[in-house]
C-alpha cells in the first residue's frame, strides 16, 4: 500500500520536469511567458463561452472597434443571463422554461394602447422571481 504523501512527493518531483513551448511572433521575457500563456488560455475559455453557450452568432467584423463592441455586448449579456437565471434558481425555476412561458404570454397591440392578457400562475412566479410586476392595467 502506497503512501498518499509518498504519491504527492513522486508528482512534485515529476512536476519539475514539465517544459513549456511557446512559439510566437511576438517577443515576451522569460519571466511573463507562463502568465501571458494562462492569460490567453482564459481569452480562449470566455470566447468558447460566449459562442457556445450564448450562442452568439458568428464574429464576422472588419474593425477591431466593432469587434470590441460585439464583445462588450456579449458580456453584458452573459452578466444578464447569469444574474436572471440566478434569480430563477432561488424560486426553482428553468431558463429556458421562463422563456418559453414569456414568449406565449399574450398581448393585443391597439393603436393607442397595449392590453395584456391575464398572467398566469406561472408567468406570476416568474415574474415575482424577477421582481418585475406586471400591470393588471391596460398600457398606454
Amino acid at each position: 500500500m502506497h503512501d498518499q504523501a509518498e504519491d504527492e512527493n513522486f508528482m512534485l518531483d515529476k512536476l519539475k520536469f514539465v517544459i513549456f513551448i511557446l512559439v510566437s511572433s511576438s517577443d515576451f521575457k522569460i519571466n511573463n511567458v507562463l502568465s501571458i500563456y494562462y492569460n490567453r488560455q482564459s481569452i480562449e475559455q470566455f470566447f468558447d463561452y460566449i459562442k457556445n453557450k450564448i450562442d452568439i452568432l458568428p464574429l464576422r467584423t472588419l474593425s477591431e472597434e466593432t469587434l470590441a463592441k460585439h464583445i462588450f455586448m456579449s458580456f453584458l449579456a452573459s452578466i444578464g443571463f447569469v444574474r436572471i437565471n440566478k434569480m430563477l434558481k432561488i424560486k426553482n425555476l428553468s431558463f429556458n422554461n421562463s422563456i418559453d412561458s414569456l414568449k406565449r404570454f399574450n398581448y393585443k397591440i391597439f393603436s393607442s394602447r397595449i392590453v395584456l392578457d391575464v398572467p398566469t400562475k406561472k408567468i406570476n412566479d416568474i415574474s415575482k422571481a424577477l421582481k418585475v410586476k406586471i400591470s393588471k392595467k391596460t398600457i398606454i
